[in-house]
């Protein structure tokens, strides 16, 4: 029995190495396995900002779900291009991160604030041309915003800003300088993170076999979340890595970011009132903050462990200092959270919307703009 054994372990490893050989020959060929992420020559280093996007850069946005092609325009935006603006132009320049730079997984068209802009134009009430300019940048924090703001921004002649805000800004706003562009364009953060080995081991298996990454693809989309975090998805939230915004009881550090923050978008109001153009900070919820299952997750992960956890307090805090300062906020969160909670508005191994999600916000937006009288006199009531 013994002698029989080997021999057919033999033949079966011979057997599958032979089947992993033809499966990368013709993973490779087809080239079904692309590496996941962005394409090289996205970004490129600057004194100022510490990087920015390249104007003319275009490729394809790779990611288990999605793949999404896009084109920088010649101000460096995921947006079309924009000729010299006229009498006729009412320009909306809209800063932030990734969730304005757009194209996970929806097209230009598709994107909330190009949504946004059709609906103004289609309900004008005079001769303006409604202009939402997209410059978001990936990564971007609320103090690289206000460079840009007052370096590029306003070369631009906006007649009204919209700062869009992520909870993870109030760390990027502590981080400056600490990402940048390597020699192939890519965005890299400079302050290496520990990796345990089996990260590392699965690291190098998914940077050199296509099949392993076709295999990965498959089980992630079959599996679902939860694997998506151990392979690169990023939606599923681990308590001891969740953001102390998220506390009751603010530690001095979350005071520090909180602080930071608050002052930065302060700075920002007051070059748009001395430059007379209206300003609005739009909340962007986060998806742990608008599905009850994510929350149970955390909580079960936190207990005994954690400080208690108000995941509507970067919110509710933001509502009563704009207050304080005269700010306008638009504040997405309630009506997302009144959303059917079974219908998805994010992607699945994904933090940013998806479709249903950009639609949703865009709408939200623009009720905004008109209840809060911010355009009033330009849109038809």
């Amino acid at each position: 029995m013994k002698k029989k054994l080997l021999p057919n372990l033999i033949l079966l490893c011979i057997t599958l190495v032979v089947c992993f050989i033809f499966l990368e020959i013709v993973a490779r060929a087809s080239g079904v396995a692309a590496i996941y992420g962005y394409p090289d020559g996205l970004y490129q280093n600057d004194e100022l900002l510490d990087y920015k996007l390249v104007p003319g850069a275009s490729g394809e946005l790779i990611k288990p779900e999605f793949t999404t092609r896009f084109t920088i325009n010649a101000l460096g935006m995921n947006d079309y291009e924009y000729a010299e603006k006229t009498e006729y132009d009412y320009r909306i320049l809209a800063l932030g991160d990734s969730f304005v730079w757009g194209a996970y997984g929806t097209e230009l068209d598709e994107h909330f604030l190009k949504i946004l802009e059709t609906k103004l134009n289609e309900n004008r009430g005079n001769k303006k041309n409604f202009q939402v300019m997209k410059a978001g940048v990936p990564g971007y924090g609320t103090d690289q915003e206000l460079l840009y703001l007052k370096s590029e921004g306003i070369k631009l002649k906006p007649d009204m800003i919209l700062l869009h805000f992520y909870t993870n800004d109030f760390d990027d706003n502590l981080a400056s300088g600490e990402r940048g562009a390597n020699e192939k364009g890519q965005l890299i953060v400079k302050r290496e993170k520990r990796q345990n080995h089996l990260v590392l081991f699965r690291n190098f298996l998914f940077n050199h076999l296509h099949s392993y990454r076709l295999i990965e693809r498959a089980a992630v989309n079959i599996v679902g979340p939860k694997l998506g975090s151990l392979v690169g998805g990023d939606t599923i939230y681990n308590a001891d890595e969740l953001s102390n915004v998220y506390e009751t009881i603010y530690s001095e550090a979350a005071l520090v970011k909180v602080g930071r923050t608050f002052e930065l978008i302060e700075e920002i109001n007051q070059f748009a009132t001395e430059n007379d153009i209206p300003l609005a900070v739009v909340l962007i919820p986060a998806k742990l903050q608008v599905y009850a299952d994510l929350q149970e997750d955390i909580m079960k992960q936190s207990k005994d462990k954690s400080p208690e956890l108000d995941f509507e307090k970067p919110n509710k805090m933001f509502a009563i200092w704009a207050e304080k300062k005269n700010i306008m906020i638009i504040d997405l969160l309630p009506e997302f959270k009144a959303h059917n909670q079974d219908e998805d508005l994010y992607w699945t191994l994904n933090p940013h919307w998806n479709k249903e999600g950009n639609q949703k916000a865009a709408k939200l937006l623009y009720q905004d703009l008109i209840e809060q009288k911010v355009i009033t006199d330009l849109v038809k009531k």
